[in-house]
């Protein structure tokens, strides 16, 4: 007994330690905590005040500046620099609170001291609006405008042309800009490129040739009524085109009697090749003649190239007119103030397609054999409007009205026309028909 005694002790004893260890434990779990969120508040309390934008953080964005110029070419092209502004110091910016950058630009001979000048002028971002025209130094080179698009968006630009150069050479542009020039700590950011000055040949054109007649090296002399549908392909090509230079426009033009009547331009297939797809109806509107087709090209600074002229007798027919439907009597009325409408319908084709037609007419002579003619009213139309039912299907309508008060009964000759926009008349159809009083029978 005395022995069970002693071992419950110890176990009694044994589980007031482990109370008190756990406790401890629970303690140290609590101090370590407590010191880890003091830590951490230290920590964000050290953290450093964000820092407010400065006029240091510009910087130039990008700039373009054209690579290849002709030399002596008097057209203006557009020199750019963007900076990258901060928010804050935009609105200091536009507020007049802080400074506005100064953009200026300077060219000068490669290997040579960068204060040997060929040419200096600035750049603005002013919307185009400042007139550079009255320019003290009279520098030619310099466009009457910036061309700026956008006032206050921080691109700068210039207009130059070719004339800043003695000839043909390696030009070095350097960009400045200066940030604020009350503060000396903020040094000017710079960016340099190069421009190549060079004398231009112009475009050369080699050949023009339609894929119908592929066995010949010359284009066709004769281009016949209903021409079928073809490519024209012509071969232009620019000698400086290793220099950057490219053929930027290549047209033809018609010309009739030293008119330029027509003119259409090709597409460029690459390769120093351009085509134009044509059909019948480019003969449209343009009467039968002996054309001279002038190939004209131009590279990107307006260079043009020497013209390739082929003498082509282009055809075109007059509409023909056929299936005349009409009908071969008319009624007046008997009821007073009333009316009978007819309709009338005729189709009409044309070699150099619809859209070549311009009229389909009709002349009337009467019973006491006088004429009648009205280009106004007495007129088809293939529109849609009625009494044509569907628009450019080539069937013609016309409506013909008799009225009760109608007397000159008997019998109308009709004659038919059609006239293209060439001015070519189709041969007449002629269509008889007797207007005679309505019967009273119902």
């Amino acid at each position: 007994m005395c022995s069970i005694n002693l071992d419950s002790k110890k176990q009694k004893n044994l589980s007031e330690r482990f109370v008190l260890l756990s406790k401890n434990v629970i303690v140290l779990l609590c101090v370590f905590m407590i010191l880890m969120i003091i830590n951490s508040c230290e920590k964000l309390g050290n953290d450093p005040e964000p820092t407010n934008p400065s006029p240091q953080d510009i910087e130039i964005e990008s700039a373009l500046t054209p690579e290849f110029w002709v030399f002596e070419n008097a057209s203006f092209r557009l020199l750019s620099l963007s900076l990258v502004i901060p928010d804050g110091i935009q609105e200091d910016i536009l507020q007049g609170i802080q400074q506005r950058p100064v953009v200026s630009a300077k060219l000068y001979l490669p290997g040579h001291e960068p204060s040997d000048i060929v040419a200096a002028f600035d750049l603005y971002d002013d919307g185009s609006s400042y007139d550079l025209s009255d320019d003290s130094l009279n520098r030619e080179f310099i466009g009457a405008t910036s061309g700026d698009l956008i006032p206050g968006d921080f691109i700068y630009t210039s207009q130059l042309n070719s004339f800043f150069a003695s000839g043909s050479d390696t030009f070095v542009v350097t960009y400045n800009v200066e940030i604020d020039s009350t503060n000396e700590d903020i040094l000017p950011l710079t960016q340099t490129d190069t421009i190549f000055v060079t004398m231009n040949s112009p475009p050369v054109i080699y050949s023009l040739e339609s894929d119908l007649y592929s066995d010949t090296t010359d284009f066709p002399d004769s281009l016949n009524s209903g021409l079928e549908p073809q490519i024209w392909k012509a071969e232009v090509r620019d000698p400086d085109f290793s220099g950057g230079d490219i053929i930027q426009k290549v047209e033809l033009y018609l010309i009739l009697e030293n008119i330029i009547v027509k003119q259409v331009q090709f597409s460029d297939i690459g390769n120093g090749f351009w085509q134009l797809e044509v059909d019948a109806s480019f003969a449209a509107s343009h009467p039968t003649g002996s054309y001279q087709f002038e190939m004209h090209a131009w590279d990107r600074f307006g260079i043009s190239a020497d013209s390739v002229s082929y003498n082509v007798w282009m055809e075109n027919t007059a509409p023909e007119l056929m299936n005349l439907s009409a009908p071969d009597t008319v009624e007046v009325p008997l009821e007073p103030e009333s009316v009978n409408n007819y309709k009338m319908f005729v189709d009409v084709d044309d070699l150099q397609g619809q859209g070549d037609i311009e009229i389909v007419y009709y002349e009337i002579r009467d019973p006491t054999m006088v004429w009648y003619s009205d280009e106004t009213n007495y007129i088809f139309n293939d529109t849609g409007i009625a009494p044509d039912s569907l628009a450019g299907d080539g069937t013609w309508s016309a409506g013909i009205t008799t009225r009760s008060d109608n007397t000159n009964f008997g019998e109308y000759l009709f004659k038919y026309f059609g006239r293209d926009r060439a001015g070519n008349t189709s041969e007449p159809i002629e269509h008889i028909m007797i207007m005679e009083q309505e019967s009273n029978e119902q």
